[in-house]
């Protein structure tokens, strides 16, 4: 990049180099490279001379906001393992019902547990 514009020196600021660190960069090193082929361009666009001094301004990354993972979302320990273990296989053959239309046999397979075992499992639930 710097000899391809025919600069003698990049330098990133420390805002540069700290927003660089915390970047999430889903791509490769590539996408690296051009951020900062970018950010020169943009960077000579408003000072002359042989030498870039990178700012934070200067790189435009765009503003992901996720939603935060359901599962990683740490619950307020209200009950004992034993109960939230059945709230959990109660929540997931709700579910697995739900996908399969009521069909008992369906939601084993897609559990991957034997039928009988899943009928004696909703019943002790009180699902049945």
């Amino acid at each position: 990049c710097r000899l391809r514009l025919g600069l003698s020196r990049v330098v990133l600021s420390a805002g540069a180099r700290n927003l660089l660190q915390h970047y999430n960069f889903p791509g490769n090193v590539r996408e690296l490279e051009h951020a900062i082929h970018r950010a020169v361009v943009l960077s000579r666009a408003t000072r002359s001379g042989d030498e870039v001094i990178l700012e934070a301004q200067h790189f435009a990354f765009p503003e992901v906001t996720l939603p935060p993972p359901e599962a990683a979302a740490v619950p307020v320990v209200k009950q004992n393992l034993r109960e939230a273990t059945e709230a959990f296989q109660r929540e997931t053959i709700r579910q697995a019902l739900a996908q399969n239309h009521h069909n008992w046999a369906a939601c084993a397979r897609m559990l991957e547990t034997d039928v009988a075992n899943l009928h004696r499992l909703a019943k002790r639930l009180g699902l049945k």
